[in-house]
């Protein structure tokens, strides 16, 4: 902390600045300030506002009235140390007179001792202290724990005044409160006159309020002075418009699609905001408050709808999914349906999560993308369990035009492998047209044609064969392997073994 060299009381008095209290009889109550000096320890005792107020500037700290001084009494003199800075008061004149030839300054009659006696003020010593070595309390406490640290007990020094010979007790209630009332005033709400009156009568309002020695009167004058001021404050200019917007803008809001509390709150808030619109004597501040308003209750509308069916048909994929091994993916399904599935899902979630705030999502939008959501899913085309046994046993790209491209997208294969497949490619290209002429359809490039179709069974039958009828055991071990995994296969437990079935999530949206 930076330490503040405080002016000595020698400078002070130099410059005609001490004023120290006297007798004080122009106050009914003489209140005996406190100050102290953080530097020096010093704690300074005088009835002078002005002289309490001119060190307080000088960074003295105001540690308000210490004690109450009779009108009359015996006298209790100040003197100063001019080595020390330190003051000294007591109301023995022997005292007093010793102190001077130690070179001590007599600075006369500082206040009175009240001779009823019945208020001690308590004197302590610090030996140790060069400054504010005395301390004076009329609390008991204090004094006691002063001693306790090893200060020297001093005893009584001299009487504070008693609280009973007070002849008026001053009442600021009121003038702190119209204070208050006027501190809360904006100064954009007014014209620059009026509202410089209110701060004038504020300021000297705050004055009389700090005042210990001020009358009832003074503080009576003051307190109705911020009255007037306050009652004689003229509205500035005051810009309505935000204001006039945003009515017009709530006005529009078709209240038959809210909830029937949030439409209340809205009626509730635009005629609130319509009588400050239309009060000529409206302040800047109601005006703004009022816009605030309206913003927060329109942001606050709920639309009145029911989404608990797309919840459901969200919640009921989701357990689908978890059920099935999670398994509702893309990689398992037709491109073309899966791009439609997934768009219909992400437009459900993002419906459902605006549901109740967005006015544009109605219950009529809330059930189609119910709808849609259910439909989607209920048409993906299942190929994953193909594109996996096309993938080990390399059979289904013999007739690659029935093969999707997303499907050879999966596939990885090397030359020799192709080398192996060209041998037996014409062979099955013979049996697949059998197997869809049966039922009177002709091959397509439709992979749904192939899942939808071609029993599975049928198809590695007929595999088996076209194999063994154009096998050519002089192709090499790696081709002979390759289609004598095929010819392994002869149950559907043993197609399983080799390529794991995939279970694929279904739903009956009509089951709760």
């Amino acid at each position: 902390m930076k330490n503040v060299k405080l002016l000595g009381f020698s400078a002070i008095v130099g410059m005609g600045l001490v004023i120290y209290g006297g007798t004080a009889a122009d106050a009914a109550t003489n209140d005996l300030f406190r100050v102290y000096n953080p530097n020096s320890g010093e704690h300074f005792f005088t009835e002078s506002t002005s002289e309490r107020n001119w060190l307080v500037a000088q960074g003295w700290k105001y540690e308000e009235a210490a004690w109450a001084t009779p009108d009359q009494g015996e006298a209790v003199y100040r003197l100063y140390n001019q080595h020390t800075g330190d003051h000294f008061y007591t109301k023995s004149v022997t005292e007093y007179d010793w102190l001077k030839t130690q070179g001590w300054i007599q600075e006369g009659e500082a206040f009175y001792s009240d001779t009823d006696k019945t208020n001690p003020v308590y004197r302590s010593y610090n030996k140790n202290a060069k400054a504010g070595a005395h301390m004076y309390t009329t609390s008991i406490i204090e004094h006691n724990s002063l001693i306790s640290i090893g200060w020297t007990n001093e005893e009584v020094s001299f009487y504070a005044a008693n609280p009973g010979n007070n002849t008026e007790v001053v009442d600021k209630d009121e003038l702190n409160a119209e204070i208050a009332n006027g501190e809360n005033i904006s100064k954009d709400d007014y014209t620059e006159a009026t509202y410089q009156n209110l701060a004038t009568a504020l300021a000297a309002g705050k004055k009389v309020a700090a005042d210990q020695k001020a009358t009832q009167a003074e503080v009576d004058a003051a307190t109705e002075a911020i009255k007037t001021a306050l009652n004689n404050l003229a509205p500035g200019t005051v810009d309505k418009t935000a204001l006039s917007a945003k009515i017009t803008e709530a006005q529009n809001y078709d209240e038959s699609i809210y909830t029937s509390d949030t439409a209340a709150a809205l009626a509730t808030a635009i005629t609130e905001a319509q009588k400050v619109f239309n009060d000529a004597a409206a302040t800047q501040a109601q005006v703004d408050a009022q816009l605030k308003n309206l913003e927060d209750t329109i942001s606050a509308l709920r639309v009145s709808v029911d989404p608990t069916a797309l919840q459901n048909s969200i919640n009921k994929l989701a357990a689908a999914n978890t059920a099935s091994g999670n398994n509702l993916v893309a990689e398992n399904y037709a491109t073309n349906t899966w791009d439609t599935y997934n768009a219909a899902y992400q437009d459900a979630v993002t419906i459902l999560a605006a549901a109740g705030t967005d006015p544009t999502v109605t219950q009529a939008k809330i059930d189609t993308a119910n709808t849609t959501l259910q439909e989607s899913f209920d048409n993906l085309v299942f190929v994953r369990n193909l594109s996996d046994l096309y993938q080990y046993t390399m059979t289904l790209s013999v007739y690659q035009s029935i093969v999707t491209d997303e499907m050879k997208a999966e596939i990885v294969y090397d030359s020799q492998t192709m080398a192996a497949l060209d041998y037996y490619q014409m062979g099955l290209k013979g049996n697949y047209e059998q197997l869809f002429e049966a039922d009177g359809r002709t091959p397509t490039a439709d992979a749904a044609d192939i899942v939808t179709q071609v029993n599975i069974d049928d198809m590695i039958s007929q595999i088996k064969e076209t194999l063994i009828s154009n096998l050519n055991i002089e192709y090499d071990k790696n081709q002979a392997n390759i289609i004598g995994k095929v010819l392994t296969i002869s149950t559907d437990d043993e197609l399983t073994a080799v390529v794991p079935q995939i279970t694929v999530p279904t739903i009956n949206w009509a089951a709760e």
